[in-house]
Order: structure tokens, then C-alpha cells, then sequence
């Protein structure tokens, strides 16, 4: 956890305390582990997976500030991007490599050029970027090419369009075939990751675009003291005992992935968040 932020004034409600505590331990024994170890760090995989767990670390402190600081329903809504970002790691972790880890890892050029050509095909874009476009876009497209004739030899770059994301796969069918990958390993990995698309990603989907659900009683009640429209107080919660796990889950793997052994320790960690699962739903 960053030294100079807090959490918020809820810290101690609903029992989050505990499921904050243990997001900040899976967090510090993949830091720690990953910071003594050099090899790892100037790997190829190393450096992306390090990329990808410093924006989840960030990620996971938001979800956590916002939620004790009052602001429930946006610690959700965030904690859907907390589960795409556990989700893709697992799924690269767990996938052919030439399936997953490298059109990931070379689909950046391709992106680039995609949000290039959309901006130079819009007049009020191209005329404020123009400078940028039109020194950057042709070299761009030779990169985006280069990527696509990597994955298909017979690519033809007559009327390219560049794919903009580096899977064809729905965030669904990351999720399924991800599940499938991992159903035969321990506990930690083998846990569905279909269960928080349905949970998080899908609710928290009428809150990010705004549906007629996202203003319903599932989110919003009025409170007994003030009479006010409030967060339903569940949100607190859901979003730290749900970004808790998520937080195990992408450490671990990461680490097991980049053969850094650290199951004991998460399986441990494991342990007390179901304990506290128990103690919080009062089972």
C-alpha cells in the first residue's frame, strides 16, 4: 500500500478491514518476491507480467479507497476493470503461448495504428494531430502489417483494417476457456472465473453504461438518517471481498508463472479469506 494514502472513514465497517489486509499481504509477497529476483525482472515475460500487476496493484488500491471513503458503487464499477485485468493475466498464464502470450504481446503496433487511422479519418482529430499522422501513421501501418502476416502468412494488406484487439475472443469466452484451462489445479487457480463475470462484470455493466438498473434499488436506496439517495451499503462489502480474491488469484499465478514458487504462502492466504468469507456472511 502507498505510504501516503489512507483508507477512507468505512475502513472499519462490515468486517472490510480484514479483506483489505489481505489484498495488501498478496500484493506485498508478489512485490517482494519478484523485486529480489533480477532474472525475472529483464525477462520478456517478466517485464510484462511486472507491467500488468503494477496497474492491478493500482487498480486494487482505488477499488479499496473509493469503497471506504463512501463511494461504493464506483469501487464496483472499477472492480470490473480489477476483473478483466485478473482475467486476461490468468488466461495468458494458462493458454498456448502462441495462442495468448504473443499476439498480446505484439498486437500493440496494430492497436496504434487502428486509433491513428480512426483520428485521421476524423476532419476536427486530423486537423489538431495532423503533425503527429502524418509522420507516424505510414510507419504505424508497417508495424500493424507486420503483426498480422505473423499470425496469418497469406495476409494480403489490400484495404488493411487493423484489429484493435489482440484476441477475437468475447470477455465471456476468455472466461470459459480460461475455466477450462484451469479446472484440474488447486484451489486457488481452479476457482471459475465465469463466477465474477456473471457477479461483477455483468452488474457492474448497467452501472458503467448507465442502464435503468444502474438507478434502481439494486444500487441506490435512501437513507433512514439524512433521507437521501445512498450507495446500498453491500457495495462496501462486495467490492473489497471481491477484489480481495482477485488480488490472490492474479499474484499467484504471475508468480507461479514467471517460476517463482510462492503457493504456500497464497494457499495460506487463502485460507484466511475464506475464514473471513465465513465471518462475513456469518456461516
Amino acid at each position: 500500500m502507498d505510504d501516503f494514502l489512507e483508507y477512507g472513514r468505512f475502513k472499519n465497517e462490515l468486517g472490510v478491514k480484514a479483506f483489505l489486509d489481505i489484498s495488501e499481504k498478496a500484493e506485498q509477497i508478489s512485490v517482494e518476491a519478484i523485486g529480489s529476483n533480477l532474472s525475472v525482472q529483464l525477462s520478456d515475460s517478466g517485464m510484462i507480467f511486472n507491467n500488468l500487476l503494477y496497474l492491478a496493484g493500482k487498480t486494487s488500491w482505488s477499488v479499496r479507497f473509493l469503497a471506504t471513503s463512501g463511494l461504493m458503487l464506483q469501487a464496483y464499477m472499477l472492480l470490473r476493470i480489477r476483473f478483466e485485468q485478473t482475467l486476461v493475466s490468468s488466461y495468458l498464464v494458462h493458454e498456448d503461448r502462441e495462442k495468448g502470450f504473443i499476439p498480446f504481446l505484439k498486437h500493440n503496433p496494430s492497436n496504434e495504428y487502428h486509433f491513428a487511422k480512426s483520428a485521421k479519418e476524423d476532419p476536427r482529430l486530423n486537423e489538431f494531430f495532423s503533425d503527429f499522422l502524418d509522420k507516424e501513421i505510414d510507419g504505424l501501418k508497417k508495424k500493424a502489417v507486420e503483426f498480422e502476416k505473423h499470425f496469418n502468412p497469406d495476409f494480403n494488406e489490400d484495404g488493411f483494417e487493423p484489429h484493435w484487439k489482440w484476441t477475437n475472443k468475447s470477455i465471456f469466452k476468455i472466461a470459459e476457456k480460461r475455466d477450462e484451462l484451469t479446472e484440474e489445479l488447486n484451489q486457488i487457480s481452479s476457482f471459475p472465473l465465469l463466477v465474477y463475470y456473471r457477479v461483477v462484470y455483468k452488474a457492474a455493466s448497467s452501472l458503467v453504461h448507465a442502464d435503468r438498473t444502474s438507478i434502481s434499488k439494486n444500487f441506490i436506496t435512501v437513507s433512514d438518517e439524512s433521507n437521501h439517495l445512498v450507495d446500498q451499503p453491500i457495495y462496501l462489502l462486495l467490492s473489497t471481498l471481491y477484489n480481495a480474491h482477485l488480488d490472490i488469484i492474479q499474484n499467484y499465478e504471475v508468480l507461479k508463472f514467471l517460476g517463482i514458487d510462492k503457493t504456500e504462502d497464497y494457499l495460506s492466504l487463502y485460507e484466511d479469506y475464506q475464514k473471513e468469507i465465513r465471518k462475513a456472511w456469518d456461516l
